[in-house]
């Protein structure tokens, strides 16, 4: 089946999406703080992601962002914007997007389960750069396999088996990146001379699978009641934030763009705060309701 890439209509470019709507108007995004609409080559992935999620029933509630890490405005006209959520599931949902230019484009996308309950992390992570374009989409472990849930792994099995003969190998991965990731991890490189519409036909549709499989698995998810299941999910959660926040290997080119400082925090209070939400240095979605959020 030849998946149809839908046209990003000028209705998609407004906060008129109905989940998008109602997260701005509970507070995810402050009226004094306006996010753009997503744009450029990753820009469909984002409308794409929440007409998943939407569809899936899950209730999004705003996730706490400091209003100054919302938008980031770097050197050469480069922006960089960050949403966040958390729902009944999910400790932390988290989408950031940097429209630099044809030749720097960056979608992150993590979707972080809850501590209590046995899922992996949904990640994707798709960077074009003047060289070419990297491809990382998975479904991480996070110490505790899933429990067994047929038709969310066969999603999982076909979108692996569908998607990885399409793409071209990535390389070798250094083992201290590689024990994060899942045996069904995609992960690719993609010639410089593709262009954005090259690259949406062919990724759009691995996204959207692998998507749709986790939201399954989330969907049929119910708490730990093992204290050495728990402890572990735990551990292997806090480990990946730890690392991302000491090794991330886009730290470098985030601290050209838009300086240290920021880039330090962004890491740290943004894309992977476990640590500081442990410590009690910052207000997350650790319990099962969004209480915290604001």
């Amino acid at each position: 089946r030849r998946h149809a890439l839908r046209p990003v209509r000028r209705s998609m470019l407004l906060p008129s999406h109905p989940w998008l709507f109602a997260v701005l108007g509970a507070g995810l995004v402050p009226p004094t703080v306006h996010v753009p609409a997503p744009t450029g080559t990753y820009g469909p992935f984002v409308h794409h992601a929440l007409d998943l999620v939407e569809e899936s029933g899950m209730l999004m509630h705003p996730y706490p962002v400091p209003d100054e890490l919302r938008v980031l405005e770097g050197a050469r006209g480069a922006q960089l914007t960050v949403r966040s959520f958390c729902t009944d599931k999910l400790r932390q949902g988290r989408v950031l997007l940097l429209d630099g230019g044809p030749s720097l484009q960056v979608l992150n996308i993590c979707l972080f389960p809850r501590l209590d309950l046995p899922l992996p992390t949904f990640s994707a992570d798709l960077v074009t750069l003047p060289g070419g374009s990297l491809v990382a989409i998975d479904c991480q472990p996070n110490g505790v396999p899933p429990r067994p849930c047929a038709h969310a792994e066969a999603a999982l099995d076909a979108a692996f088996a569908r998607h990885r003969p399409r793409l071209p190998d990535g390389g070798r991965i250094p083992p201290d990146t590689a024990r994060f990731f899942s045996p069904r991890f995609l992960w690719s490189r993609l010639p410089a001379e593709m262009s954005a519409v090259q690259i949406q036909e062919l990724l759009l549709p691995a996204f959207e699978d692998y998507l749709r499989a986790y939201l399954k698995l989330v969907a049929d998810a119910s708490p730990l009641m093992d204290r050495a299941d728990l402890d572990a999910v735990h551990a292997a959660q806090l480990e990946y934030s730890r690392y991302r926040t000491e090794q991330d290997p886009a730290r470098p080119m985030l601290s050209r763009i838009f300086g240290k400082h920021e880039t330090e925090r962004l890491l740290r209070e943004v894309l992977f705060d476990l640590p500081l939400v442990l410590q009690g240095d910052r207000i997350g979605g650790l319990q099962s309701a969004p209480q915290h959020a604001t």
